[in-house]
């Protein structure tokens, strides 16, 4: 499930894979956008089953309701993406596209999500826009993996662009600053 999945592309490059005909994919945005997207990637083929869902992901439960009727199976482990979107949501409304996540999760699901850096509030202008972006930034979170505790789940990666143990790059052989903090959390099977 990707959730402000907006014009990506993903379920268009998971092509050639025989074992992707189980494979659904919940992209969920706001519903023009979804609408828009779905005008063109209609055009396009996929190996799995893709459903575009237009809902404003800040109302929990319109999501949950959203997704159940688009055949969202909560008895399967479900990867859910957040790439980008953290940032946007307000503190009580990320709170509440977490708790929709995790209620809908089985066991060994994983949630993947980006956050924001809290310095780039203090230097990314007027109004703690990310550059390039028109999107005001509304949350910054300083320890991702204390936050999520509170949902009872397990941070199985918690790093940085630039981290001294981390596997992607690095400017200088250094720390990049204020790049997003990514984090990989995973659902226990028992909770």
């Amino acid at each position: 499930v990707t959730l402000g999945a907006g014009f990506d592309a993903r379920p268009l490059r998971l092509k050639d894979m025989s074992s992707m005909s189980d494979l659904h994919v919940f992209e969920v945005d706001l519903p023009e956008i979804v609408a828009c997207k779905g005008s063109t990637i209609g055009e396009f083929s996929t190996e799995c089953q893709v459903k575009l869902i237009g809902a404003d992901m800040k109302n929990a439960s319109l999501l949950e309701e959203a997704l159940l009727s688009q055949g969202l199976d909560v008895e399967k482990p479900t990867l859910w993406l957040l790439e980008g979107i953290v940032s946007h949501l307000s503190i009580g409304d990320l709170r509440q596209v977490l708790d929709a996540c995790f209620g809908l999760s089985s066991g060994g699901s994983l949630v993947f999500a980006d956050f924001p850096d809290p310095q780039l509030g203090k230097i990314g202008g007027r109004h703690g826009m990310h550059v390039g972006c028109s999107l005001p930034m509304k949350s910054y979170i300083g320890d991702p993996a204390q936050y999520l505790d509170q949902f009872g789940v397990i941070v199985q990666f918690n790093s940085q662009l630039g981290d001294k143990n981390s596997n992607f790059y690095r400017l200088d052989g250094g720390r990049v600053r204020h790049g997003p903090r990514f984090v990989l959390a995973k659902v226990p099977v028992l909770r």
